[in-house]
């Protein structure tokens, strides 16, 4: 096991890695009034950084993945791009072979199972799509590659495992500058371009949060991130390199950094839906690219911020 100079490291864990995305990953939109209640149309999200073979299959190719399904397979899900300092934006949403309040991935040996699943704990419009998916992960994998579709989104039990008890999680992204916010809904799953910590108490959470979003933190722990054509890249595990402690409400500036992370997370959400409205009424961008420069910049001269900074280079420089 590798060695941590803070005792979260070995308590942060990799989100699932659902892929491919054109598979899971939907937009979702209100069925028709004449449906069935529970019941919402999907379309798959497609995207720019798809790879192939799966960006090249055609609309055709796709369709059976389109139409009506049981919402009870919908799950809202967080990605690192829906992570901004202080603040999450609206999560994304996947369609999986499971139902809501699940306890893990369960592997079915049942002769009736469809690829692995219990066939009873699907909808019926479900049994279509997941017979569809696990197709054409079956036609379009790489030929070394042996996992089913359902081992390979719960590969390591990186989805099981997030199955925790503690609703409280303090999540942050797995590359580039440190970026961390809090989550308090235990059904919202979360991505393997996120790590997450489940936390005692909405205290420690922000407390977690207010030295990962600080520049303090980020310039210390560039320089132990490997580095990459446009510099230091894979963040990961690497701040927990650091001499972080475990929360405790006892110590002062644990317990003035949870509430300064309090406060930032509050105006984060302030400040960004304010930009945010402006911007869309000028016709520009709201993508997270955006909504964290604009957070980052605002940080630089917010009074709460700045006390933050000092007291996470108290904390990560005391010997």
């Amino acid at each position: 096991m590798r060695i941590f100079e803070s005792p979260y490291g070995n308590q942060a864990f990799q989100g699932a890695t659902i892929v491919p995305r054109l598979l899971f990953f939907v937009e979702v939109s209100q069925a028709p009034a004449a449906l069935v209640s529970g019941i919402c149309n999907i379309e798959p999200q497609r995207s720019s950084f798809e790879k192939s073979p799966w960006k090249d299959l055609s609309s055709d190719a796709i369709h059976p993945l389109s139409g009506a399904i049981e919402d009870k397979h919908i799950y809202s899900i967080h990605r690192g791009e829906t992570v901004a300092p202080f603040m999450l934006l609206p999560p994304n949403k996947v369609v999986l072979p499971m139902e809501h309040r699940w306890q893990g991935v369960e592997f079915s040996n049942d002769p009736d199972n469809i690829n692995g699943v219990d066939i009873r704990t699907l909808g019926m419009r479900m049994r279509d799509r997941w017979r569809a998916m696990c197709d054409l992960w079956d036609e379009n994998k790489q030929p070394n590659n042996k996992l089913t579709l359902l081992e390979r989104i719960d590969y390591h039990k990186a989805l099981s495992h997030q199955t925790q008890r503690e609703p409280v999680r303090l999540l942050y992204t797995t590359s580039g500058t440190p970026t961390a916010a809090v989550l308090e809904d235990l059904n919202i799953l979360i991505d393997s371009t996120l790590y997450w910590i489940e936390c005692r108490s909405l205290e420690e959470a922000y407390y977690l949060s207010a030295i990962i979003n600080s520049n303090a933190l980020s310039k210390e722990v560039r320089a132990l991130m490997p580095k990459g054509a446009f510099g230091a890249r894979h963040l990961h595990k690497q701040l927990w390199r650091l001499p972080i402690p475990e929360y405790d409400k006892t110590e002062p500036i644990h317990a003035e950094l949870s509430s300064l992370g309090k406060h930032l997370h509050s105006q984060a959400q302030i400040r960004w839906a304010k930009v945010r409205k402006g911007r869309l009424a000028l016709g520009k961008t709201t993508s997270v690219k955006v909504a964290r420069r604009v957070l980052r910049e605002w940080l630089t001269t917010n009074p709460e911020a700045q006390r933050a900074e000092l007291l996470v280079e108290q904390l990560i420089n005391y010997k």
